[in-house]
């Protein structure tokens, strides 16, 4: 075995920053949904959820209005409650630029934006804002998709 451990008590600098560029994936952008021009069509169950016509397409959409709550004019960062987020119509409609979806399906597409929105705030506060005692630190280490205001 010719792999080189540290020893205990002791890290690599990649492991003390917490970043592994070979093994990390990152958040998906879903650029080829954003991209596109043809619509992909939904069908819902009973509920009002998505179902098909194929488990691709309904994963595909789930990752599609997950990516839109990392978007800073989609979601605004300075909302901090949902009932206050003034472009729900916004993302609904953007929405239906990209699939063929039925309005009973709103509710459902608003409640999953939601949920992403809040897991994105969460994660943002946990790595980007307590780690850090300031605010000129916290703008030196944010990512790219964070505008400066």
């Amino acid at each position: 075995m010719n792999s080189v451990t540290p020893p205990t008590g002791e890290q690599s600098e990649e492991q003390a920053e917490g970043v592994s560029s070979k093994n990390k994936r990152g958040q998906m952008q879903m650029h080829n949904v954003h991209a596109r021009k043809e619509h992909k069509l939904i069908l819902l169950n009973r509920l009002n959820q998505p179902v098909g016509p194929t488990e691709v397409v309904v994963t595909e959409l789930s990752s599609f209005l997950g990516s839109l709550t990392r978007n800073a004019t989609l979601c605004p960062f300075d909302i901090f409650d949902w009932g206050s987020m003034y472009t729900k119509k916004d993302l609904w409609e953007y929405t239906k630029e990209k699939y063929i979806i039925p309005e009973a399906a709103k509710d459902w597409a608003l409640v999953t934006i939601l949920e992403a929105w809040r897991r994105h705030r969460c994660d943002l506060k946990i790595n980007y804002y307590d780690p850090y005692d300031n605010d000129e630190i916290r703008m030196a280490k944010k990512l790219g998709h964070i505008p400066e205001c």
